[in-house]
């Protein structure tokens, strides 16, 4: 069962929400192994996060066959070194790559 909002209220909601965000973060898992479409394996998946108002950046991950792949997109015009989150999202994540490893 699912509930929803009149629009009347919803849209406000959303964006009164959407303008406190600077960021959204996605994760897409695809299938666990590699599969075909139309007759071609599929190896690697991509995928944006929505943008929504006035969001800085998106960050989506997106895994197919235990490969993960991150999409990262920023609004140049209100972040100036689009090079620099890439570079805090890669220290980041491999921070939490070897503080998670099995020991």
């Amino acid at each position: 069962m699912t509930c929803s909002l009149p629009l009347l209220i919803q849209k406000p909601l959303n964006d009164f929400f959407i303008s406190k965000a600077t960021a959204v973060v996605s994760n897409a898992p695809g299938p666990r192994i590699r599969t075909k479409i139309c007759g071609q394996e599929m190896i690697q998946g991509i995928g944006f996060p929505p943008f929504l108002g006035d969001l800085g950046v998106g960050i989506c991950t997106n895994s197919v066959a235990n490969n993960v792949t991150v999409c990262i997109s920023a609004d140049k015009a209100l972040v100036e070194d689009t090079k620099e989150v890439i570079l805090i999202y890669e220290r980041h994540f491999e921070k939490f790559i070897n503080d998670y490893k099995p020991k």
